[in-house]
């Protein structure tokens, strides 16, 4: 008698222990496939060119001749902002300007069209190209923007699967292939911590 009493208060106490435990280990379970499923969506989902610089806030690329040419078809010295307001750097063939005032902006603004941004929080990197390029260094965006005590880096970069076009005209022998791409100017809002006196501009390969 008393072994069955002993055996019906071990099956009670079982499953009792079993009910108790039951929820923890589904919620855990569940909370793990939830959070794996979610990886994956992010994994899928996630922008291999993303903005990876905690500093740059929005950008855009985008095709254009407005930074030269008022009309698109024709430009003379007064009316090129590349030649006659654009810094050129002479390593990466590229031109840039830093937008920090509301006249810039608005000069800026004309040819190509910004975001509205808050002075005293951000400024604008404009970059603009005119050359054809090699395969490595078309269809680029602006990577990076830091700055060390007496400089703004601007880091381009070429997008992990870009789209290139090769310039049969230029073609000088078969293995002398320029490439270009359909942006030539590119925009970045960037923080104001970033900004120095000085500026340069490199392309990452």
């Amino acid at each position: 008698m008393k072994k069955a009493i002993v055996g019906v208060i071990v099956i009670i106490i079982i499953i009792f222990g079993l009910l108790f435990f039951q929820k923890p280990l589904k919620e855990k379970f569940l909370s793990t496939n939830s959070n794996e499923l979610s990886q994956e969506n992010n994994n899928e989902n996630a922008e291999p060119n993303a903005i990876k610089c905690e500093y740059i806030v929005e950008r855009k690329e985008i095709s254009t001749s407005k930074l030269y040419s008022i009309d698109g078809h024709s430009s003379n010295y007064e009316v090129d902002l590349m030649q006659n307001d654009m810094t050129w750097n002479n390593e990466c063939a590229l031109y840039h300007k830093l937008i920090i005032s509301k006249e810039d902006y608005d000069k800026y603004n004309e040819r190509i069209e910004l975001p509205e941004i808050d002075f005293s929080k951000n400024f604008i990197v404009v970059i603009s190209n005119e050359n054809l390029k090699p395969a490595d260094e078309t269809d680029l965006l602006i990577y990076e923007v830091v700055a060390d005590d007496t400089t703004t880096h601007i880091k381009m970069r070429q997008r992990e699967n870009p789209v290139v076009y090769t310039d049969e005209g230029s073609l000088k022998s078969s293995s002398d292939r320029i490439y270009y791409s359909d942006n030539n100017v590119f925009w970045a809002v960037v923080d104001n911590s970033q900004l120095r006196d000085k500026a340069d501009v490199i392309i990452e390969h």
